[in-house]
């Protein structure tokens, strides 16, 4: 006999639905950003979206963002997959109906290293803030921070995470 699902844990589903949305946005992201496909990547983020990349700098809107990314992918000779980016430890919070936080992790590989040359350029960790818009999430704000090869971290970092409710 099957039991019947609580109204409790019928929510939870639809809490681990948006979740598992979320981390699948982190993946189309991390995947186009290693693609350069930056016109698929784009429309990962709100207009009003944020990055804040260390030394890379900080851009604000689609446009800027845009730019952004075009300048590191010509730094890169416009060749996919030239970098790997791995994202794990994703934790996901929502924070609202329409509004979530999440924290990753980031491997950064380089495949164009020589064989005896560390195949990893960085170590850091993504803070990201989430909107859900006409039914779709993105990227509201993400903020890296950089551990390896040199600490370059943002100024409330390390910030509790989840953040209070």
């Amino acid at each position: 006999m099957v039991q019947q699902l609580t109204a409790e844990e019928l929510g939870r589903i639809r809490e681990l639905l948006e979740e598992d949305a979320i981390r699948k946005l982190a993946v189309r992201f991390t995947q186009t950003m290693d693609l350069n496909d930056l016109d698929s990547m784009i429309a990962l983020f709100t207009e009003d979206a944020r990055c804040e990349f260390g030394h890379y700098g900080v851009w604000e809107g689609r446009e800027a963002i845009h730019e952004g990314f075009r300048a590191r992918a010509e730094n890169n000779g416009w060749i996919p997959l030239r970098v790997l980016r791995a994202n794990t430890n994703h934790w996901v919070e929502l924070t609202g109906a329409t509004t979530a936080v999440g924290r990753r992790y980031l491997l950064n590989g380089a495949s164009f290293k020589a064989k005896d040359e560390a195949p990893i350029n960085y170590l850091g960790l993504y803070d990201e803030d989430y909107r859900k818009v006409r039914g779709d999430w993105k990227i509201a704000r993400t903020s890296l921070h950089f551990f390896w090869p040199e600490r370059d971290v943002g100024e409330n970092f390390p910030a509790p995470f989840p953040p209070a409710r």
